[in-house]
């Protein structure tokens, strides 16, 4: 197997199923302690349950030796991250960013619904595929809320993209999803998160106490955009929109069908 990624717990590798012959990634995480090892069976079993067309499937998983071995489509364009920049031809339009936008806010209405919170959403774990096919991956440090825990207060994700609440340590829910993705919009805006030029740490701080971001260049775009923008970065937890409430949002009329992104991806590599 050739190894085309490193993840937070291992590395990521192109195989082959024997029957099928199909392309696969397969992602190889050594078991090498008791704590890392439920965080790993609490990812399995949210990977598991979370069937949908815009959430990465995990095909099957098997222990060998202390490695653990999680089968997983492979998304062959890989991640947004690598289609997002500065330059002319990586600008991405509003009817692109429409459409990432429905099929990522659709995965997080239906993780939503069933009380699961990603708590890592960021453009490094949405991936695509070269027939223009959008998925949400990597749940290593999702979280499932019940009755008995309606919320959560550890502090975990990747600093650029922590909503402010989950920051300052206060107890959160699934709009910290919400939050994230609207840096992720952002970014596809203009090219990265705000405080990309800070350390992480004042990055933090910047996040927890400054006003709320939105996009620079307002003229830019829409006020669709702008609108839905701002309903994911409201500062207010309690008045941010839901993942439900944002898939009725006129912004997302404007996405263009998989063969837009299929071309957005040709323009990328061209």
């Amino acid at each position: 197997m050739n190894q085309f990624a490193e993840g937070e717990s291992g590395g990521v590798f192109v195989g082959q199923l024997v029957k099928s012959k199909e392309t696969v990634a397969v992602k190889q995480i050594p078991l090498t302690a008791t704590a890392k090892m439920n965080t790993i069976a609490n990812e399995l079993a949210l990977m598991r349950e979370s069937r949908h067309p815009h959430i990465l499937p995990l095909l099957d998983a098997f222990v060998d030796s202390s490695t653990l071995y999680m089968v997983m489509e492979y998304m062959d364009v890989g991640a947004l991250t690598d289609l997002i920049g500065d330059e002319p031809h990586m600008r991405m339009s509003e009817a692109e960013i429409a459409c990432v936008a429905r099929d990522v806010v659709s995965a997080l209405s239906f993780l939503h619904a069933s009380d699961r919170i990603h708590r890592d959403i960021k453009s490094d774990n949405i991936l695509l595929n070269s027939r223009g096919e959008i998925k949400l991956a990597d749940f290593g440090r999702a979280a499932q809320l019940c009755e008995t825990v309606p919320r959560r207060n550890s502090v975990v994700g990747t600093p650029y993209w922590m909503a402010p609440e989950l920051i300052r340590g206060e107890p959160y829910d699934t709009k910290v999803d919400i939050w994230s993705f609207g840096i992720v919009l952002i970014e596809m805006a203009e090219g990265e998160p705000p405080y990309m030029d800070l350390p992480a740490l004042e990055a933090l701080y910047a996040i927890a106490t400054a006003d709320q971001p939105c996009l620079q260049d307002v003229d830019e775009w829409s006020s669709e955009f702008y609108s839905f923008v701002d309903a994911c970065t409201d500062l207010n937890s309690k008045t941010r929109r839901s993942a439900v409430e944002l898939l009725q949002h006129s912004f997302l009329d404007r996405a263009c069908g998989r063969d837009g992104i299929v071309q957005l991806i040709d323009r990328v590599w061209s």
